[in-house]
């Protein structure tokens, strides 16, 4: 366990974000955390369609004093580890809710997850059809994005590859159709009756908030990063932004 935190801080060292007093004082309050953090392997991500599945890990945090708050993670959190954790790996975060979408048949409910940023690059699977989400699709502001599901492609759309040229609206806002997903694919943790996938962003409130832990996490460790030594260093990261 200390090696592995050791390997942690020495990570961290490197971002020239940490001081070395930064990091031994934090390091020392991990334990004291009323936060538990922990990795899990996951492996539905070995049967799914990801570059490099073995890398693939579900993060959660679960509050002791508050256990039935669950075991997701907040804004704040997920943007302290892609910042300062680029030397552990790449981090990303889904929500789902179920959304009214018009312009493709009749109206009706479906199930939409909004994304962080470098969600389908991380995950390294491409569109059979038009493009993922670039990083302007996450500037407020910018014309929403969308990504379709194949199966709500064939369903609503007949398969027709001028799907590219249409918006649809989600809830009463209006979206432009920029890619289809292959048949095959997932977002980890999440079932078949996802229909498509819209760029998530977050408001100011989310990103000062750091007990709206409403966000499910995962990540993707880099080459010769063990589960152990990736908890211990995020465990650094996470203690400083909660305390």
């Amino acid at each position: 366990m200390f090696q592995d935190l050791r390997f942690g801080l020495r990570i961290l060292r490197r971002n020239s974000g940490f001081s070395a007093a930064a990091i031994f004082i934090i390091g020392l309050g991990i334990a004291a955390t009323c936060i538990v953090f922990s990795f899990a392997e996951a492996a539905v991500f070995r049967v799914l369609p990801y570059r490099n599945p073995s890398r693939f890990v579900r993060v959660s945090m679960t509050d002791v004093k508050a256990p039935d708050d669950g075991d997701w993670v907040s804004a704040p959190v997920l943007l302290s580890w892609s910042e300062h954790g680029k030397n552990i790996g790449q981090f990303a975060v889904r929500h789902s809710e179920s959304e009214t979408m018009v312009g493709a048949g009749e109206p009706a409910q479906f199930f939409v997850e909004d994304i962080s940023e470098g969600t389908f690059r991380m995950l390294g699977v491409r569109p059979i059809l038009g493009r993922t989400f670039a990083p302007s699709d996450y500037k407020p502001g910018n014309p929403p994005a969308v990504v379709l599901s194949y199966w709500l492609w064939q369903s609503r759309f007949n398969g027709k590859r001028d799907v590219l040229s249409r918006s649809i609206l989600l809830d009463g806002v209006s979206y432009n159709v920029v890619g289809v997903m292959p048949s095959d694919f997932l977002m980890p943790g999440s079932g078949m009756s996802t229909a498509c996938w819209t760029p998530l962003i977050f408001t100011a409130k989310e990103v000062s908030d750091i007990n709206d832990r409403a966000w499910e996490a995962w990540g993707k460790l880099n080459p010769g990063v063990s589960v152990r030594q990736g908890q211990a260093a995020l465990s650094v990261l996470t203690q400083q932004v909660m305390n």
